[in-house]
């Protein structure tokens, strides 16, 4: 790996730039492409929504099953979380039913959802309403196959 200093446009000094990829023409290109994406007039609103009314569905299949447990979420952040109150700050996360969340979590990697146990989730741009639909029917099959 070879590092660079690099002279900074505006203002004074340099800034050191470190990284796997950092000279790749590829990865700059799909840089840019990301931002330019992110700067278009309505984006986060949309992608907050989209979050928004996927976590609802999630929630409803939640209660439909009487899981003791929320989807909660944060922009196009979300997690579910097998507590009664959406948290407010990390100890809130760690005071949840951490193993009864694991025990959904495995159940929805059988029905084709790649999780990481116990963490938290994104809504993408790129996610369609045809993906976020598949994950709520999932997420069903897997509430049906649980014991939690």
């Amino acid at each position: 790996m070879h590092h660079r200093l690099v002279r900074v446009i505006r203002g004074q000094g340099a800034t050191y730039i470190n990284g796997t990829l950092h000279g790749n023409p590829i990865a700059a290109a799909a840089g840019l492409a990301t931002l330019a994406e992110l700067k278009r007039p309505g984006f986060y609103k949309a992608l907050h929504e989209k979050a928004d009314e996927f976590c609802k569905a999630c929630q409803g299949v939640l209660d439909r099953h009487r899981l003791p447990a929320i989807a909660a979420g944060e922009a196009s952040f979300w997690q579910i979380l097998f507590t009664k109150t959406a948290p407010t700050s990390y100890a809130d996360v760690m005071v949840s039913d951490v193993a009864a969340a694991r025990t959904l979590d495995l159940a929805s990697l059988k029905q084709g959802l790649y999780v990481l146990p116990n963490v938290r989730r994104f809504v993408s741009a790129v996610h369609t309403s045809d993906d976020l639909e598949d994950t709520v029917r999932a997420l069903d099959n897997a509430c049906r196959t649980t014991n939690t």
